[in-house]
């Protein structure tokens, strides 16, 4: 090999100078260890450079190729996306949708944001047609499965309604409807549940403290052969549950009208001038009569809205049998005027000794004559067939007419109640 090319592999120059054969040895010496220090220093350089030039190459390689692949999956997406039709709003009906009315598209709307059709209980609501949505089953709520809110003409059970489209705060209901307490029930008491027929006015206003003056229907005796009638009941008065029996007016009709009692229990529309009160009395238990007087005061002093409660208690008289008997309490009660040592006592003769409810005060016996200012009532009514009768005296010393016995007019006016 030419010394040039041998030396400049050996990091040497070649000279011209011979030089001496040691120092060839000795300078050939040297340069071989040098010669071996440069070739380790090379290859262990070259071997470690080349191993961290490769790892970072593969590294960057994977990474290159995880990116790569990255994309591509979202490229994947996206194009499944496109092609399963999931681009609500587009104004297309893609695949899954029920609907897609594009910019129009809400939640209030014919088709929701989700491109569904607004149906009732979606939970959404839909402003043309909904008044509400819940989104639930719950008929007691504000808002019903009509997506609407409870009415009374809705057709279903809703809001505080005890049965269909009544009671709570619609209608009371009729007989035989669900109830939950007296006061779902048209006239009627709650049992067990469901509106049935009272017995009196006084079993509804005890059933329901809150019932008002108006028409209810009452079965006298329950199961028993009476048949169960409208009648209309005076809740009001001296804590109510008073039964209209009787109906005066005689406006018009000129002098000596008999309102007689009637064997037979009388519709609202019959009882004008008649009476059932005897025919009760018989057949219930009662404990007291009111007689309200209606008769015009047309300047005069009648008593004109008076009313005289006569209290027997447990203790009920004989009627058309005027023994004198004791009444526990007689009073005006507009006034709160006591009738003190009142008793079922009445007029001497006929036809005063026909008359069904004649009360005296002051132990006044019967078979008086006089005494008006004693006479707490005479009539009103009479037993059946009584000719000539009329309703006469009202009030005793409450009234300046009954006190001069001139109470008598050919118009008196005035209910009659048991309770």
């Amino acid at each position: 090999m030419p010394c040039a090319l041998v030396l400049a592999l050996a990091g040497f120059a070649c000279t011209d100078d011979g030089g001496t054969p040691g120092d060839d040895e000795i300078g050939e010496t040297d340069s071989t260890e040098e010669s071996t220090d440069t070739d380790s220093e090379t290859e262990t350089g070259t071997e470690t450079g080349t191993s961290e030039d490769t790892t970072e190459t593969e590294t960057e390689t994977e990474t290159e190729t995880e990116t790569e692949t990255e994309t591509t999956d979202t490229e994947t997406e996206t194009e499944t996306e496109t092609d399963t039709g999931t681009l609500c709003g587009n104004g297309v009906l893609d695949d899954g949708e029920e609907c897609d009315a594009g910019m129009d598209n809400a939640d209030d709307a014919a088709c929701t944001s989700m491109c569904t059709n607004a149906v009732c209980g979606d939970g959404l609501v839909f402003a043309e047609q909904e008044g509400c949505d819940d989104g639930n089953d719950d008929e007691t709520d504000a808002c019903t499965t009509l997506c609407q809110a409870p009415a009374c003409d809705d057709g279903i059970v809703s809001g505080d309604e005890s049965d269909l489209d009544c009671g709570g705060s619609c209608d009371p209901c009729d007989l035989g409807f669900a109830c939950g307490g007296a006061e779902d029930c048209n006239g009627a008491l709650c049992v067990d549940d469901v509106c049935v027929v009272a017995s009196s006015c006084k079993a509804i206003k005890d059933a329901a403290p809150e019932s008002t003056d108006g028409m209810y229907t009452i079965d006298l005796d329950g199961d028993g052969p009476i048949e169960a009638l409208e009648v209309f009941c005076d809740m009001t008065t001296d804590g109510g549950g008073w039964t209209r029996c009787g109906q005066i007016n005689e406006t018009g009709l000129g002098d000596d009208v008999c309102v007689t009692e009637s064997d037979a229990y009388l519709a609202p529309d019959e009882l004008l001038n008649n009476s059932f009160c005897a025919l009760m009395f018989a057949d219930v238990s009662t404990e007291a009569m009111l007689i309200h007087n209606l008769t015009p005061d047309d300047g005069q002093d009648f008593g004109e809205g008076d009313k005289i409660r006569m209290t027997w208690g447990d203790s009920p008289m004989t009627l058309y049998t005027y023994d004198n008997h004791p009444i526990s309490d007689c009073r005006e009660l507009e006034s709160d005027t006591v009738f003190a040592d009142c008793q079922y006592s009445s007029h001497s003769g006929n036809p005063w000794q026909a008359s069904a409810w004649s009360f005296t005060r002051g132990n006044l016996n019967n078979g008086y004559s006089g005494n008006a200012n004693r006479r707490v009532t005479l009539g009103p009514s009479f037993a059946p067939g009584t000719a000539n009768c009329t309703w006469h005296n009202f009030g005793a010393e409450t009234n300046a007419r009954n006190a001069a016995n001139t109470w008598r007019a050919t118009e008196n006016v005035g209910d009659m109640y048991l309770r």
